[in-house]
């Protein structure tokens, strides 16, 4: 019958029947119609809803634990709009129903619900479901602590919220040193210290000279003295040399113009 009602050809009559749960089907064939109609169209949705609503409780259960029920019911079943508190342990436990509907309800369940999450096999074995329950408002401090030891049983990981599991998934850079300093070249380690091979035959060979030389005052070698010889001044010997022959011209000169200027006697 599910699948003429799917194909659009039963009649209104036979429509209006089954949402009321009165077709001569077997019970989870009913279930199935009624999810159907109560999801799918828009006539008989709500007449649907309110018969689903007021099902039978044990058929109803053995609907939600059985895994070979349909996947469209059991989602029905565990939306937290349609959920029937009774059918909750009996669908928590039902393998085929998706945990990500679990992660859902546990984020939204009245507190009504959450005693039953809490004690549930399933959840208790899931941290997903244990982090999104843990952020539902109605949790009780006793709940709380039950749940936040229940994640702590997983280990550090599963308790941080998804902002930190977000930023540690990132790669973590290497610091980078400080202050540490330059690696010294190839070839030039210890070179202060320890003299090559030519220099220490050098200084052996001239031992002499350099002790000789040991006391005498620094004398530049080369430079701008040798670039610029007209500023050097010239050795006391030429000085006196250069310049008396001119100091005895001069008084010369001077004592015969002084002779022409005087009278005669």
């Amino acid at each position: 019958m599910i699948e003429v009602i799917r194909s659009s050809g039963a009649s209104s009559g036979v429509m209006h029947t089954a949402a009321r749960g009165a077709l001569n089907v077997p019970a989870p064939e009913m279930i199935e119609i009624l999810v159907y109609l109560a999801t799918q169209t828009k006539i008989f949705a709500e007449r649907a809803r309110l018969t689903l609503a007021g099902w039978d409780e044990a058929t109803s259960r053995a609907a939600a634990a059985d895994p070979r029920t349909p996947k469209e019911v059991l989602a029905y079943m565990i939306t937290p709009g349609n959920l029937r508190p009774t059918l909750l342990p009996a669908l928590l436990e039902n393998p085929a129903v998706s945990e990500e509907s679990l992660v859902e309800l546990a984020a939204l369940a009245s507190r009504y619900m959450i005693e039953t999450l809490v004690k549930s096999v399933r959840v208790s074995q899931s941290p997903r479901i244990l982090n999104s329950l843990s952020s539902n408002p109605h949790l009780n401090p006793a709940q709380t602590s039950a749940v936040a030891e229940k994640l702590a049983s997983f280990g550090p990981a599963t308790t941080s919220s998804p902002e930190t599991a977000a930023n540690s998934a990132e790669p973590v850079k290497a610091a980078e040193p400080r202050g540490q300093p330059a690696p010294t070249p190839v070839g030039l380690e210890g070179s202060d210290d320890v003299p090559d091979e030519a220099t220490s035959a050098y200084l052996a060979e001239h031992a002499t000279e350099i002790s000789a030389e040991a006391g005498q005052p620094f004398q530049p070698i080369g430079g701008i003295e040798e670039l610029m010889p007209e500023f050097h001044s010239p050795p006391p010997g030429e000085i006196s040399v250069e310049q008396t022959p001119t100091v005895t011209s001069s008084t010369a000169q001077g004592a015969a113009t002084a002779a022409r200027k005087a009278p005669a006697t």
